[in-house]
């Protein structure tokens, strides 16, 4: 599947952050991580199964607010996943599932 749009991002779950790749097809988003050796990722996000993308705030240590530039893509099942990108209201532009 063509890559449609890419950036450097970093994922955000709770006070753990690591850095890769963002990336977004017309069905799928991807998120792949520079440090194979860290459990947090890669994700592969079927975008039939998004409910909703928002922008939200990047947290230094899970807790302190440090930047506007981030994102969380909330799944059908209620999951949700944090991504610190540049131009998060573009992302969620181009993401969020038609209304």
């Amino acid at each position: 599947m063509k890559i449609t749009q890419s950036t450097t991002a970093s994922f955000q779950k709770g006070a753990a952050r690591i850095d890769g790749t963002f990336s977004a097809t017309q069905d799928h988003i991807d998120f792949e991580p520079f440090n194979k050796q860290v459990a947090l990722g890669p994700y592969h996000l079927d975008r039939k199964e998004i409910n909703k993308v928002e922008q939200t705030m990047g947290k230094g240590g899970g807790i302190i607010p440090t930047t506007t530039e981030a994102i969380r893509i909330v799944m059908n099942d209620d999951s949700s996943y944090e991504f610190i990108l540049s131009d998060a209201q573009k992302w969620v532009t181009a993401l969020n599932p038609e209304a």
